[in-house]
């Protein structure tokens, strides 16, 4: 969050299709960090929403479930994959599979929520290994057909289809990638740059 993601929470806040949705932030893959959270209200306060956050580090006392239902908008935090899983970590929990840095070693190929088909693999750009382990990945028939994102972009999926890609900064790129004839084959995906 902050300055440079300014345009992405705008966007986000539209999708509700509310005057002020309520928006909660999620931050267990982080570990609650404080700093995580100062950043989301310092993002969120000023803005026509009213944001709160679920903290699942420390049990509480309270329904989770209608908390969340009373959500115009949950706003799920990155962080490790691995540990948080059962409570969400960043964009590829949503999908059948995810590369992760989570587990020491290579990068991996791992299962994820499944409620998005394919895989995903974020920091496509800042993080060197991330392309080169996606094609191996594809190649060895550990990895799923699926979508590769740059930082500062986002996919919007609506009813469990790729709806937009969108991102915050200019040239930021998303692709999609397959296995065909035994290759690993990207796709530059159509992209909508906010402002």
């Amino acid at each position: 969050m902050g300055v440079k993601h300014i345009v992405m929470e705008k966007y986000l806040l539209r999708t509700s299709n509310k005057t002020k949705p309520a928006i909660c932030f999620l931050a267990t893959a982080s570990g609650d960090s404080p700093d995580y959270l100062d950043a989301f209200y310092e993002a969120f306060s000023e803005k026509e929403c009213t944001p709160s956050h679920l903290p699942l580090i420390t049990p509480i006392k309270m329904d989770i479930g209608d908390f969340l239902l009373k959500q115009d908008i949950i706003y799920v935090g990155g962080g490790n994959t691995k540990n948080m899983l059962a409570l969400s970590a960043g964009a590829i929990c949503w999908f059948e599979q995810g590369v992760t840095d989570s587990i020491p070693g290579a990068l991996t190929a791992m299962n994820c929520l499944g409620w998005l088909p394919g895989s995903c693999c974020p920091h496509y750009d800042s993080e060197a290994e991330r392309r080169p382990a996606v094609h191996r990945l594809i190649t060895e028939g550990k990895l799923k057909a699926g979508v590769a994102i740059e930082d500062a972009t986002a996919l919007h999926f609506v009813e469990g289809k790729l709806d937009k890609v969108i991102a915050s900064k200019p040239g930021s790129r998303a692709y999609s990638f397959r296995l065909e004839g035994g290759k690993a084959i990207e796709r530059e995906l159509p992209i909508d740059y906010l402002e």
